[in-house]
C-alpha cells in the first residue's frame, strides 16, 4: 500500500510522487467543548478520520490519495465559556486555510479537498474557496460530513435536530471509538426556536434552527451555547447508538470516496 499521510513522507518522496497522487484531503475540524460526554477534540479528530477511512479505500482501488496533516482549530467562538475551548478569528482561520492551499498547490498537487467536521467554519471556508479561485485560480473542493451523511439520515429516520454533540454526532463518535461518556449522555436546547421564544428572542418558522428542519432558509447567527446549553449540548444525545453511527460513517466514507474517484478520471 503506498503512504496515504503525506505527514510521514520526506520531501524526495514527495516531489517524486507528486504528479502521481491523485488528490489531497485536508482535514479541518476544531478544538472545543462537545458536552460532557465527548472530548474536545472530537471534530479534528473525526475529520481526520473520514480522510484517513477514504485515503485507505481509494487506496485498495488504485488510486492515491494523500492526507494533508489536520487544522485542528476553527472558528468557535460561541463554545468559548466551556473550558478547553480553543477558538480562532475567522480572518486568522481563513489566512491559515488559504496559505496551507497555496503552499500545496504550488508543490503541483491537485484535487485539494477540504473534509471539514464543523459547523462553524463553514462561512469562512466557502469565503476562503471563492477568494482562492478568484484571485489565484487554485480550485479547492469543500466536503463536509453532515451533508454527506444527509441520505443516512433520511434512511434511518432521524428527525431530531442536528446541531451539537446530539444524537448524530455522538452514534459518529461511537462509530469511531471516541470515548463516549455514556453515563454522561444528556438532552438541551432540544428546540432550539422554543428556547428563543422562551428567552423573549423574536423567532420565525422561515428561519433555519438546526440542518434537519431547515425553515425556509432563512439564517441567523449561531448562539453563544452557553446561553442556551447548560450541558453544551444542543440537541439529544440519549439517542445516540453505534448501530446508527455506522451506517452514518459507511455513507460519509462511500460518498467520499466516489468524489475523489469522480474528480480525478483521467
Amino acid at each position: 500500500m503506498k503512504e496515504y499521510r503525506l505527514y510521514k513522507m520526506a520531501w524526495p518522496e514527495i516531489k517524486e510522487a507528486v504528479g502521481r497522487i491523485d488528490a489531497v484531503l485536508i482535514p479541518v475540524g476544531a478544538t472545543e467543548q462537545h458536552g460532557r460526554h465527548l472530548p474536545v477534540e472530537f471534530d479534528h479528530f473525526s475529520a481526520t478520520q473520514f480522510c484517513e477511512m477514504a485515503a485507505k479505500k481509494l487506496n485498495e482501488k488504485g488510486k492515491w490519495v494523500v492526507v494533508a496533516p489536520t487544522i485542528i482549530y476553527g472558528c468557535s467562538w460561541y463554545h468559548m465559556k466551556f473550558p478547553g475551548t480553543v477558538t480562532l478569528s475567522q480572518k486568522t482561520f481563513m489566512e491559515v486555510v488559504t496559505e496551507i492551499c497555496q503552499g500545496l498547490a504550488s508543490h503541483g498537487f491537485k484535487n485539494l479537498i477540504i473534509v471539514n467536521s464543523h459547523g462553524g467554519n463553514s462561512a469562512a471556508l466557502t469565503t476562503c474557496l471563492t477568494d482562492l479561485y478568484a484571485e489565484k485560480r487554485i480550485r479547492v473542493i469543500l466536503a463536509q460530513w453532515w451533508s454527506l451523511a444527509g441520505t443516512a439520515i433520511k434512511e434511518l429516520g432521524i428527525t431530531s435536530p442536528l446541531i451539537h454533540a446530539e444524537e448524530i454526532e455522538t452514534s459518529i463518535a461511537m462509530a469511531l471509538g471516541t470515548d463516549v461518556r455514556t453515563g454522561e449522555l444528556t438532552r438541551a436546547c432540544f428546540n432550539r426556536r422554543e428556547t428563543h421564544e422562551a428567552k423573549g428572542i423574536p423567532t420565525s418558522k422561515h428561519i433555519s434552527y438546526d440542518m434537519i428542519t431547515p425553515g425556509s432558509g432563512v439564517i441567523i447567527p449561531m448562539d453563544y451555547i452557553d446561553d442556551i446549553s447548560d450541558s453544551g449540548v444542543v440537541g439529544d444525545a440519549c439517542l445516540a447508538t453505534k448501530e446508527k453511527g455506522m451506517k452514518l460513517v459507511e455513507t460519509i466514507n462511500a460518498k467520499l470516496v466516489e468524489l475523489v474517484e469522480d474528480l480525478s478520471k483521467k
